[in-house]
């Protein structure tokens, strides 16, 4: 509980600039899923604290440390546990996915900065 409390603190006390990311895929496992080179956009408002990726469909909460950004993802399907990261001194991305063998992935990706492009115009 201290250690969450911790976290949470550090989290709000490092900010974040906004940006685009492009992170290219490096490696993947099981292989090729996804392949290497596949390049994945994802949208940073630092000040809002939020993220998302490619097409923009949902805006999704981060947490910020010294080292890392974590893009946090919702639990959809029970007993799996997404694990997204982007290592802020070597724009190392860590996308892990665990709790059940037939859907376990890890995927490391290199993240390249780019302006930040907003998130769509919602309609309401």
């Amino acid at each position: 509980m201290i250690a969450a409390i911790a976290l949470a603190a550090a989290a709000l006390a490092t900010p974040i600039a906004s940006m685009d990311l492009l992170c290219t895929v490096v490696s993947s496992q099981p292989a090729n899923r996804p392949a290497p080179g596949r390049v994945d956009h994802i949208r940073v408002d630092g000040a809002a604290g939020k993220w998302c990726v490619e097409r923009c469909m949902d805006t999704l909460p981060i947490s910020v440390t010294e080292n890392k950004v974590w893009l946090v993802h919702p639990q959809v399907i029970e007993g799996i546990k997404v694990l997204d990261s982007i290592n802020r001194r070597t724009g190392t991305r860590a996308f892990t996915i665990s709790g059940r063998p037939e859907a376990a992935r890890s995927v490391m990706s290199t993240c390249e900065v780019k302006p930040f492009s907003g998130f769509p115009k919602r309609k309401f």
